[in-house]
């Protein structure tokens, strides 16, 4: 590969981005049959930068691990994730950031990269949504699903958001090489899991 490759992953809460992010990082790591995982983190201005190198090839923004709250989840300001973006691009060929800020400076930031960019918008409906916070948060507090409350507030947000990053992916459409808009609401993990593989293929045959 000569061009680095951007993959951008857009959507709400519980969505699966994380969880996608690995999935094509596991695609290189077979490729390359490397699985030496080294988290870089450091503190800059007070706050902690960190990308994860998955393999020779792929890098992840943030601390990408088994817990729920991973990647660019472990991060609480714009500072954080976009300098942490850009020494995770300059340190590997491949740069996977989960976006969960649905702010158009991912767009100037991407745009600033000599880069291949892929955006991969992960949308669901709001009851589904829901429902998989739910399911997230009853793991987390070992308790069932039906027990788990989400307030009012926290509905009016959550729906905010998904509306944002649906605006932000059609914003980012024209900017993108390549850009895949998934509704996952009745898709298996595995059947997105072998859609974005083979959507992956094809972009390193055309593009490389």
């Amino acid at each position: 590969m000569y061009k680095k490759l951007i993959i951008w992953f857009i959507g709400g809460n519980s969505v699966g981005k994380t969880t996608q992010a690995r999935v094509i990082h596991d695609f290189f790591s077979d490729i390359l049959d490397d699985r030496s995982i080294e988290i870089v983190e450091w503190i800059e201005n007070n706050k902690k930068i960190a990308y994860t190198k998955m393999n020779a090839f792929s890098t992840n923004v943030g601390r990408l691990t088994d817990r729920q709250c991973s990647g660019t989840d472990t991060m609480g300001s714009k500072f954080q994730i976009f300098r942490s973006f850009d020494e995770a691009f300059d340190a590997s060929q491949v740069v996977i950031v989960e976006g969960i800020m649905a702010t158009s400076k991912w767009i100037e930031l991407f745009k600033a990269k000599d880069a291949v960019l892929w955006t991969i918008l992960l949308d669901v409906s709001e009851d589904v949504n829901f429902m998989r916070l739910r399911q997230r948060r009853s793991v987390k507090l070992g308790i069932d699903p039906s027990e788990v409350q989400i307030a009012r507030k926290t509905q009016e947000n959550l729906s905010s958001k998904l509306r944002g990053f649906r605006s932000l992916y059609l914003k980012a459409v024209p900017h993108s090489n390549y850009s895949t808009s998934l509704f996952t609401d009745e898709m298996e993990i595995v059947e997105i899991s072998i859609y974005l593989r083979n959507e992956l293929k094809k972009i390193i045959d055309e593009s490389y």
